[in-house]
């Protein structure tokens, strides 16, 4: 088995998208970004080759998951 390391990406809020590509089934992509605590957060994918689904997790500055989709 082969494990690929996490690509970070770090994000602007209201700023453009970042294009990221995984070289391996199942590679995560972590994109870090800051807000204000009334800023209403969006994220979403827009293309992928996988034959899972992807997995989109939100996770607050305390660490624990806002919000998942998959």
């Amino acid at each position: 088995m082969t494990l690929s390391a996490d690509l970070l990406t770090v994000l602007t809020a209201d700023g453009s998208s970042k294009p990221v590509t995984t070289s391996r089934p199942g590679q995560v992509v972590r994109a870090e970004f800051t807000a204000s605590g009334t800023t209403m957060p969006g994220a979403g994918i827009t293309s992928g080759n996988s034959a899972k689904s992807p997995e989109l997790r939100l996770i607050g500055p305390q660490g624990g998951a806002e919000a998942m989709s998959g």
